[in-house]
C-alpha cells in the first residue's frame, strides 16, 4: 500500500456518452497520487473500450451486470491506495478536488472522513430541453454522499461495503457510518460537477421514494436493536 495514493471508484454502465470526460477530471487532478480503478458493469456500449483506450492510465475490469452498488465494491475490493475516493462515470472532479479533500482529512487528526459541496449542470447536449422538464438548484449543495466522500481505505471498510440497494447504497453507508460515530467534515468548497442528463441513475431507477424509506426503516431497526444510549 503506498501511503499518500488515493484510490478513485468509478463504477460504469453503458457511459460510453460521458465516461472519457469523467476519467479525465480524475486522471488531471494534480498534487495526489491517483489510482483510478474503472469497473464496466457489462455495458452494451463502447464503455469497455474507451475505458481501455486509456492503458495503463487506469485500471480496468469488466463485469456481469449487477448494479451500481455491487460494482463499486467489486472496484473498492481491487483498491491498493491508503484513501478513497468516488466518481460516477457522468460526473466530472473540479480542478483540485482531491488534494482539497485530502489536505482537510490529514491536517486535523480528529476527522475520520471529508465531504464536499456539488454543482450541477444539465447536460450540454440537451440542456434546452432538460431545462424544461427538471429543475435543478442554481445554488451550491453541500452533500454526504459518495462522490463527495474522501476518507482512508481502511475506516471505509471499517463500516462495511455498500449495501444492495441500488442506487441507494451510498445513503445506506452515510446512515451506518453515522451510527458508529465517524467523525466527518463538510467543505464550503465544490468538489464535483454533478451532470443531469436522461439516463442519470437516480432518474431512470426511481429512487426517491420507496427504496429510500427501506434503508430508513432498516436504520431505524438497527437503532432499536441497539436500545437506548446510556
Amino acid at each position: 500500500m503506498r501511503t499518500e495514493l488515493i484510490s478513485v471508484i468509478m463504477p460504469a454502465y453503458n457511459a460510453a456518452d460521458y465516461l472519457a470526460e469523467s476519467i479525465d477530471s480524475v486522471l488531471s487532478q494534480e498534487g495526489v497520487d491517483v489510482e483510478l480503478i474503472v469497473v464496466d458493469d457489462g455495458s452494451i456500449d463502447a464503455t469497455p473500450s474507451i475505458a481501455q483506450s486509456y492503458g495503463e492510465k487506469l485500471i480496468f475490469r469488466s463485469i456481469a451486470h449487477v448494479g451500481l452498488d455491487a460494482t463499486r465494491n467489486v472496484a473498492i475490493k481491487m483498491a491498493t491506495g491508503k484513501y478513497l475516493a468516488f466518481c460516477d462515470s457522468d460526473d466530472l472532479y473540479v480542478p483540485g478536488s482531491l488534494a482539497m479533500r485530502l489536505h482537510a482529512l490529514t491536517v486535523d487528526p480528529a476527522i475520520d472522513a471529508v465531504y464536499g459541496a456539488a454543482r450541477q449542470f444539465y447536460s450540454p447536449e440537451i440542456a434546452e430541453e432538460l431545462g424544461r422538464e427538471v429543475r435543478i438548484p442554481q445554488e451550491i449543495v453541500a452533500v454526504e454522499q459518495a462522490n463527495s466522500l474522501l476518507l482512508e481505505r481502511s475506516k471505509f471498510l471499517e463500516i462495511g461495503l455498500f449495501g444492495n440497494w441500488g442506487v441507494g447504497g451510498g445513503v445506506d453507508w452515510t446512515l451506518r457510518s453515522q451510527e458508529v460515530g465517524l467523525r466527518s467534515v463538510m467543505l464550503d468548497d465544490v468538489v464535483f460537477d454533478r451532470r443531469i442528463h436522461r439516463n442519470n441513475n437516480g432518474r431512470t431507477q426511481k429512487l426517491a421514494q420507496t427504496p429510500r424509506l427501506h434503508i430508513l426503516k432498516a436504520a431505524l431497526d438497527r437503532r432499536r436493536q441497539q436500545g437506548p444510549a446510556t
